[in-house]
């Protein structure tokens, strides 16, 4: 492909990496204000519904939260099984709204190296160099193995 419209293309991911983090940055501040002022109980049942719902595409961000929902529904649920949920609910949030940065920062740091043409030159050939050198190694016979020898007794034998 030509550099412009590899460059092109990685604009345009690079802008759908930008809208999808305002989106998820939008929807995990808005859940977290939500349950910050909700009574535990209700915070943990907030949480999980707000976590699972989170999306990109038709693939779910929180797909792991593990089944409380026996725990959401039942009244009687200890305060120790609240806070101890809402406490692994709140990590999970913390690192989906991190991830969120972290995947549009990386995409941004790629966007911007892979602009500049000396720095696109030198990855191009650093590439290069290394695909070369895996094909080198996955060409070349690996040399004879011994596993027909065998040592018994202090006696080499070879079957």
């Amino acid at each position: 492909m030509p550099v412009s419209t590899v460059q092109f293309i990685s604009q345009v991911k690079l802008e759908e990496l930008r809208r999808q983090r305002s989106l998820l940055v939008e929807a995990y501040d808005r859940l977290w204000a939500e349950c910050e002022a909700q009574a535990p109980a209700e915070a943990l049942r907030g949480l999980y519904r707000g976590l699972a719902a989170i999306k990109i595409g038709r693939n779910s961000l929180h797909s792991d939260l593990g089944d409380i929902g026996l725990l959401i529904h039942s009244v009687g649920a200890s305060s120790e099984i609240v806070s101890f949920w809402r406490k692994k609910l709140e990590t999970e949030w913390r690192m989906g709204r991190l991830r969120s940065e972290i995947v549009y920062l990386f995409g941004a740091l790629l966007g911007e190296w892979g602009g500049e043409s000396k720095s696109r030159r030198e990855f191009l050939q650093e590439r290069r160099q290394v695909h070369d050198s895996l094909l080198e190694i996955a060409t070349t016979p690996s040399p004879p193995n011994e596993h027909r020898r065998t040592v018994i007794g202090g006696l080499e034998r070879v079957a």
